[in-house]
């Protein structure tokens, strides 16, 4: 039946939340009590905190587009210092993808501002003016708005509407943010032909969760054109056994900062939903979790992605086929070619409309435009080069199983040399086999025949050896100080000198350094690849010639532990692996005794991370010597292991800032 011009009516359209009574937060007004509020009483630290947040989600059907997602919300926000005020700048994020007829509709969107004024509540509407939209991506399209009269202790209040046609994946519902949150309430309603996977994900966040069973009347009219007849109308409805639940949380923390996060969008208490499949009676069975193995077969064949993967022969201008290089020559010199060539709009992407040619003759692009571009040259010189997708260090981490397209926003390129698989980003300054850190986000999803996943970290590793040198002689300690770095250590110090130049750098040292006075600095990087050579000299007053106090590893050391919260419920992600070393040699003057700490040494969790501090004393050659060595070879740890962990890091600190003491006899 072709029907047009729809008209919805929806029995129970918007359902007043069930159990709601029981909500802290009263909505459409702001009592005095509420205005004059001080401090969060759960977390008196905070500027601001979410008095209240529920949102009601529901389906409807409409006689031609069929279902669809209704979702009504409502906050309410206290601000207590100016530091708050930025939560009364919100936007609402939109999936708005081309080509199609599909929709999100913004909808009712109303806003408030509350003041107590002379002792009266006061009110500022949101007005049109306040409200503007942006177009993010091909894809999403944001809704701003700013509220207008906001001061220390105003309370901000909006509502609005969201109508979807897109029901793959149901909006997430977020509990937790970086502010307090006094009560937040999610009420969801799904008709039993919808088998959706709902996952409670992030921080452990204790929530209320009641459930009911019932049936569900919807109405909607139509209307039908038969040629030669007169537009047939009429109403239609029919019923549905629905699940409704509702999940309710209280006094819920913010999310802290915390060091070594690698994707902080993970971490919220959140809901979120994704459509397995729709049952309906007397229909065929539709399945729409896609495996990984039906996306990698889309992805080979479409046209923005694997079909742009044979258009390399712009890379002859680079090289020539007859030069007689290895497999590793060749795609270390394509990788240096294109990244010169090459001038990166910094947007992350990992499909293109211009790889290959058109992006090479205009050499600027996306991610995806100039990775796309680099596997297609490799496989022109007949290298077995695969794109690698992935998601960056801060956008989240992919679904195991069930792929979407949102959940990667990277591409990079793959060679396969031996039994080795190299990676390669031509958006950056990396040598061929190294990736920016901004990559090493766990896997990545290798685009083949095969497909697969393929981890990012493998041979990702900093480590820097340095050795120390020094003499005592009236009373000035004077040293000499080599350094060796290699991996990401050695990138940073290299680019960190070639952007600040020398005398940056030297300052640099000489902050880490404290009271030191630094001399001239050699620095050389070009020795060997991925390797950075520096060496200075450095000196200093001692100023009790009796009793000198030592403290040799004050330098190249990893330095103060990161983690000083007793409990954490995230995993702690290392970007890639870390090694410091520190050889302290000094020549102790005749007259003098050395007191020495202990010896130590420290592993964890079968050697995932070693440390040793061994002090020595050569009396026969008045030598002392201090080696500090600490390796981090693993690069997660669990939040139950996480204890351990900071220990670990305590303890190392602890022992590389002991004294070693020399007394004057």
């Amino acid at each position: 039946m072709k029907k047009n011009s729809p008209f919805i009516f929806l029995f129970l359209f918007f359902t007043a939340p069930l159990f709601s009574q029981n909500a802290p937060v009263r909505f459409g007004n702001a009592s005095e009590e509420e205005l004059k509020m001080s401090t969060c009483a759960f977390y008196p630290e905070a500027h601001a905190m979410i008095l209240g947040e529920d949102g009601v989600m529901e389906f409807s059907f409409d006689g031609e587009k069929g279902w669809q997602l209704v979702m009504n919300v409502r906050v309410k926000k206290k601000i207590f210092h100016t530091a708050g005020k930025d939560v009364a700048n919100v936007t609402i994020r939109l999936y708005d993808p081309p080509n199609t007829n599909n929709r999100e509709y913004l909808l009712g969107l109303s806003g408030v501002t509350y003041n107590l004024v002379n002792g009266k509540v006061e009110k500022s509407r949101l007005k049109n003016s306040d409200k503007y939209e942006t177009r993010v991506n091909d894809y999403w399209t944001e809704v701003g708005f700013t509220f207008p009269d906001v001061q220390e202790g105003s309370i901000i209040e909006y509502d609005y509407k969201i109508v979807s046609d897109f029901l793959l994946n149901l909006p997430t519902w977020r509990f937790q943010y970086d502010i307090p949150v006094q009560y937040s309430m999610l009420q969801y309603t799904i008709p039993e032909y919808f088998n959706y996977q709902v996952n409670q994900l992030g921080q452990g966040v204790s929530l209320n969760d009641k459930q009911e069973g019932f049936t569900q009347v919807f109405r909607y009219k139509w209307e039908q054109m038969t040629p030669g007849k007169a537009v047939e109308r009429g109403e239609d409805q029919f019923e549905v056994y629905c699940n409704r639940r509702v999940l309710t949380g209280t006094n819920i923390l913010p999310l802290e900062e915390e060091p070594y996060v690698a994707n902080t969008v993970d971490l919220p208490g959140r809901i979120e939903f994704q459509l397995i499949s729709f049952d309906r009676p007397g229909e065929t069975r539709q399945n729409f979790a896609d495996s990984y193995e039906t996306f990698n077969k889309r992805l080979l064949q479409d046209e923005k992605f694997g079909l742009k993967l044979d258009h390399g022969k712009f890379a002859e201008e680079l090289l020539s086929p007859a030069e007689g290089k290895t497999q590793e020559e060749i795609a270390s010199l394509l990788l240096e070619k294109l990244q010169r060539h090459f001038a990166w709009n910094e947007t992350f992407s990992y499909i293109s409309e211009n790889a290959g040619n058109k992006a090479f003759r205009e050499k600027s692009g996306t991610a995806a435009d100039i990775n796309l571009s680099l596997v297609a040259a490799y496989r022109q010189f007949g290298l077995q080069a695969f794109p690698v997708i992935l998601s960056t260090r801060g956008h989240g981490t992919p679904h195991p199983s069930y792929p979407n397209f949102e959940d990667f926003n990277y591409v990079i390129a793959a060679v396969s040399i031996g039994e080795q698989l190299r990676f390669a980003d031509a958006t950056s300054d990396m040598p061929f086999g190294s990736l920016p850190s901004r990559c090493l986000n766990g896997k990545g999803w290798l685009v083949s025949e095969t497909g697969g996943w393929v981890d990012l970290k493998t041979d990702a590793a900093s480590s820097r050896v340095t050795f120390i040198e020094g003499t005592l002689d009236d009373r000035q300690l004077k040293c000499t100080m080599k350094v060796m770095e290699k991996g990401y250590a050695s990138f940073d110090s290299k680019a960190s000198f070639e952007q600040d130049g020398a005398e940056t750098f030297s300052k640099n040292l000489a902050g880490d350094l404290g009271e030191w006075s630094i001399g001239q600095l050699a620095f050389d990087g070009e020795t060997t690849a991925g390797t950075t050579r520096y060496e200075l000299a450095m000196s200093k007053e001692v100023e009790d010639g009796d009793v000198i106090y030592l403290s040799p590893i004050a330098y190249g050391a990893f330095g103060k532990n990161p983690f000083t919260r007793a409990t954490r419920s995230s995993v702690v992600d290392f970007p890639y692996g870390l090694a410091c070393k520190v050889i302290y040699i000094l020549t102790v003057p005749e007259g003098y005794t050395v007191e020495l700490p202990q010896t130590e040494k420290i592993l964890l969790f079968d050697d995932k991370a070693l440390f040793s501090y061994q002090p020595i004393f050569d009396e026969t050659k008045r030598s002392l010597r201090v080696i500090s060595d600490f390796r981090l070879q693993e690069t997660c740890f669990s939040s139950d292991q996480y204890a351990f962990l900071r220990e670990f890091f305590q303890r190392m600190q602890d022992k590389n800032e002991e004294w070693i003491i020399l007394k004057k006899l």
